[in-house]
């Protein structure tokens, strides 16, 4: 899910009509919202709901279907602020838990910093 400001909307999850298959060749196009509410379940529904409607059930069957439907979450509302802090809490959590495990290398290169999973081995 993306955390990101969607100006004009008011609920926390939006659905972003998205075109393309998500490959580096045919990535992923954000067009608009075309739905918003602020339960999940109902977003997960009509996101569902809208790729069916507007794509075969063979491009769907296959995969490489082209109207994609994304639930987002608009940090503009009041929940979306709340969700993106639970998930920044959540991850920083994890993040530090395998620092101290002994999980990631840290890894710094000019102004930006990588932590890498040092398990897993080329």
């Amino acid at each position: 899910m993306t955390y990101k400001d969607y100006k004009g909307f008011t609920k926390a999850y939006v659905i972003v009509y998205v075109t393309g298959t998500g490959v580096m060749e045919d990535s992923f196009i954000d067009h608009c919202v075309v739905f918003e509410t602020d339960n999940k379940i109902e977003a997960d529904k009509k996101a569902k709901e809208l790729k069916i409607q507007n794509n075969s059930p063979a491009e769907i069957e296959s995969t490489w279907y082209r109207n994609r439907y994304h639930v987002n979450i608009n940090t503009l509302s009041d929940m979306g602020k709340e969700l993106s802090k639970k998930f920044q809490n959540e991850f920083d959590e994890r993040l530090n838990k395998g620092l101290e495990e002994g999980k990631y290398d840290k890894v710094k290169i000019g102004d930006m910093t990588f932590y890498m999973d040092n398990r897993v081995k080329f």
